[in-house]
């Protein structure tokens, strides 16, 4: 029997996810928010303010912390940082049932898919947004312009599902052009091909938008930029059917000047930021595609991004220790990584158990662990390398650890398929690591099996154990 209303549940309360939630909750229809700290707060008390020019909207939207959210959706729409993504697949499972669909509205292309892997057995779509707005404070929202349309579809092409019809009907009705696509892999990345080049240009330069709707060097820029992904698009066999240069110029130029991307403002906090995936990933994908990318190549050179075209495994000694620390010092908060002295032991008892990547002499890498009969790794192992035995069964893995700048290039997967056929080829019994639980579906590529939640409390954190028995 058809429900009355579909149920839509928002995970991310910023700007994407609050203008997505306000809409519909205006447009009457059964939306729920789920947001945090003082947006959390601020929303509860005040409702949800959003602002265009002089006029501002006030409206009264459900919202939840993580924990009181119980219901099942029919509808979810993902609206979180790329950052973020596998801090909310927790609350995806806990909130999807057997006809839930998933609609990621991230800025990084390709998101979708990856969802997919990472979520056996739910529906996961992909989908993009068209729309310029910020936080101003929390509970506030501010739109840069009217241009207010969502994107989603099937990577399939199928367009028969009538509940995704109905999202197109209720999107509609509040106010939100919508784009139920056949054709989702080239549409989203038309979007991409908007969102990449305005951050990437406005974080070289330093501008907001309005310095890209003059004419000069910024906007030749951006445009140079947007005709490399209309390349990438071409070699990947989804040319768009529009001018995309003109079509995003005409975006551009209705936004309001001071307009910027969410990255370049994330950059200039000092935090995590979505530059890997807006800067960094063309870089990548003109590699896979042989396409030329040059003004994505200088840009992301300016903030330290690297392509590793020969990768040299090798292990290590005690002339690697302050090199090993400061790259581990780069990747876990200061409650989980190894300290100086920790790793002075660990070369001293088994340095033939680290796994060290460098790009020209370089390290930017590195995998390291000790070797026992223990089946389980605990946390007293990670403090006190005298435990090791070189001829043990289980060779344990302490840590993978890459350099931000050189992420998903391979450069963990390069090292952990060394260790695996090293200890493979030493007769041990297998491997035993531990992770959080947004890195399980990863370590599962390789072959590690999930044992459950482990006993280490190392950090204050939560750490599931993943073993590969040869």
């Amino acid at each position: 029997m058809r429900k009355n209303n579909l149920k839509y549940f928002i995970i991310g309360a910023g700007a994407t996810g609050g203008c997505i939630a306000g809409f519909l909750a205006d447009a009457g229809k059964d939306v729920t928010l789920l947001a945090r700290g003082r947006n959390l707060e601020a929303i509860r008390q005040h409702g949800l303010k959003i602002r265009r020019e002089d006029q501002e909207r006030r409206v009264a939207v459900r919202v939840v912390a993580e924990e009181e959210y119980s219901e099942k959706a029919d509808i979810i729409f993902l609206c979180v940082k790329g950052y973020s993504l596998e801090e909310t697949y927790s609350m995806i499972r806990k909130a999807a049932g057997q006809e839930t669909v998933v609609i990621p509205i991230l800025n990084i292309y390709g998101t979708g898919e990856r969802m997919a892997k990472a979520l056996p057995g739910i529906r996961v779509l992909n989908g993009c947004i068209y729309v310029a707005a910020s936080v101003e404070e929390p509970g506030i929202l501010r739109m840069g312009s009217d241009i207010f349309r969502i994107v989603y579809g099937s990577v399939d092409g199928k367009k028969e599902d009538p509940m995704l019809a109905r999202v197109e009907g209720d999107l509609r009705e509040a106010g939100i052009t919508p784009v139920y696509t056949s054709q989702v892999r080239r549409d989203t990345l038309q979007k991409y091909a908007m969102v990449s080049p305005m951050a990437a240009v406005g974080a070289f330069y330093d501008i907001p938008a309005g310095e890209m709707q003059k004419p000069g060097e910024m906007r030749e820029r951006y445009k140079a930029c947007v005709r490399e992904i209309d390349s990438l698009a071409n070699a990947m066999g989804i040319p768009f059917s529009v001018d995309v240069v003109q079509t995003n110029l005409d975006i551009l130029d209705h936004m309001e000047p001071d307009c910027t991307a969410s990255m370049q403002k994330d950059l200039k906090k000092g935090g995590k930021s979505e530059i890997d995936g807006l800067i960094f990933e063309p870089v990548r994908m003109g590699r896979r595609y042989g396409v030329p990318v040059p003004n994505y190549e200088e840009i992301a050179a300016k903030f330290g991004y690297h392509y590793v075209d020969e990768m040299t495994v090798r292990r290590a000694g005690m002339e690697d220790l302050a090199a090993v620390t400061a790259v581990e010092a780069a990747c876990f908060p200061e409650a989980e990584a190894a300290v100086e002295e920790t790793f002075r032991d660990r070369l001293l008892h088994f340095p033939d158990h680290f796994w060290l990547l460098e790009d020209r002499g370089k390290l930017v890498a590195f995998v390291n662990g000790m070797v026992t009969d223990e089946p389980d790794l605990s946390d007293a192992m990670y403090a006190d390398a005298s435990m090791h035995r070189e001829d043990g069964e289980w060779q344990m893995i302490f840590g993978v650890c890459t350099l931000p700048a050189y992420r998903r290039q391979g450069c963990a997967a390069t090292l952990l398929q060394h260790a695996i056929e090293d200890a493979r080829a030493q007769g041990r019994k297998g491997l035993v690591l531990t992770c959080k639980e947004q890195k399980l579906s990863y370590y599962g590529t390789f072959g590690f099996e999930n044992e459950g939640e482990s006993e280490s409390a190392h950090g204050g954190a939560r750490w599931y154990q993943m073993r590969i028995t040869f």
